[in-house]
């Protein structure tokens, strides 16, 4: 019993050093003082808190059998409290939304920075081939003349009556 009083004050000891950090931390973000690495401090923060709430509802279980006397096991399981999910579960919605964020702006930064690669990668090849670079949206090299000209069918005579399939010869030029 003694071992489990020193336990315990050791626990509370503990307690006001955690409320002490706790205070000087909001002290510190009241002021505009910001940790370099946030998420590193929030891990910890819910690993501790994660902690405290299976010890709160451990030394609760106990005071509630210690009032009643030793529970059977069909009793331990009947009454054990039912876990707090509302931190965890807040806290896992809002981890979670952070990282579909995070993802999200991740995923449109890597299709900016591909997009500017391969502009880069077609001026790159422009110039090698002589070609200017039609910019249109991010496409392709798309080399179009302003109009297509087809010339002008020129029929020969027919020599020996064979027929002769007119041949293309330009003779003048003619828009399609």
């Amino acid at each position: 019993m003694q071992r489990g009083v020193d336990v315990t004050n050791r626990l509370l000891s503990w307690y006001s050093d955690r409320l002490t950090s706790i205070a000087k931390r909001r002290e510190m973000l009241n002021k505009g003082i910001v940790a370099l690495d946030t998420s590193v401090h929030e891990q910890k923060l819910n690993f501790v808190r994660a902690n405290i709430t299976e010890l709160n509802r451990r030394m609760a279980a106990l005071c509630e059998s210690s009032e009643r006397g030793f529970p059977t096991h069909g009793n331990f399981i009947k009454n054990q409290m039912p876990q707090p999910a509302d931190e965890a579960s807040q806290w896992l919605h809002k981890q979670n939304k952070r990282l579909t964020d995070e993802l999200n702006e991740k995923s449109r930064l890597l299709e900016q920075l591909q997009k500017e690669k391969r502009l880069a990668e077609l001026k790159l090849l422009a110039p090698s081939k002589g070609r200017p670079v039609n910019n249109y949206r991010h496409s392709a090299i798309l080399e179009r003349p302003s109009a297509y000209v087809k010339p002008a069918l020129h029929h020969q005579p027919q020599i020996y009556m064979r027929p002769i399939a007119p041949t293309p010869v330009k003779v003048h030029d003619t828009l399609l």
